[in-house]
């Protein structure tokens, strides 16, 4: 992206969003994914911070959410919606793609309907690559983009290796490359 969209649009998507999750059950999707009590997530392009909010209710005191956005706006919404409901865990990062994690310190990575914005997916794949630990999982959906173009995006480096389907997502594992 080429920095962050105008406040009305980022509004008009969290309108959209909350849409969304009335169809896309948040919590299955993430239990898909591998959150669990004690991980450590990264939400990749969190936008208003559904998928955040829940990965912290499941990772509970004992893990971390990092809720990255190139939006300002983004990270104010998360970090109200933490404080509102005493989610100490979670911790907002305001960039386009560095995350300034350590490496190989994320359970599971969330990619959700961001995957088709970004201005450089591989710079960003990279990044993800590097901070998803062994054994971790890169959680991948776009309305925007068919499956096969996601699985071939993000395995087309050799970072991540496709898995198997999730509930409404593409679960990757860390790569050798």
């Amino acid at each position: 992206m080429k920095g962050p969209m105008p406040a009305c649009m980022f509004r008009f998507m969290e309108f959209v969003l909350a849409l969304r999750d009335l169809y896309i059950r948040p919590r299955k999707r993430l239990a898909a994914a591998g959150v669990r009590e004690g991980s450590t997530v990264l939400d990749f392009g969190c936008g208003p911070g559904t998928y955040s909010i829940e990965a912290a209710r499941i990772a509970g005191p004992g893990g971390s959410v990092y809720a990255l956005d190139l939006h300002p706006l983004a990270a104010e919404r998360v970090a109200a919606a933490a404080a509102r409901e005493g989610l100490a865990t979670v911790s907002t990062i305001i960039s386009d793609g560095e995350t300034g994690l350590d490496g190989k310190s994320v359970d599971v990575i969330l990619f959700y309907d961001t995957i088709h914005l970004v201005e450089d997916p591989h710079a960003v794949l990279r990044e993800l690559h590097r901070v998803l630990a062994p054994g971790g999982t890169l959680s991948v959906a776009s309305h925007f983009m068919r499956g096969r173009r996601i699985v071939e995006l993000v395995t087309r480096e050799g970072l991540f290796e496709y898995r198997n389907r999730g509930y409404r997502s593409l679960l990757f594992v860390r790569g050798p490359a």
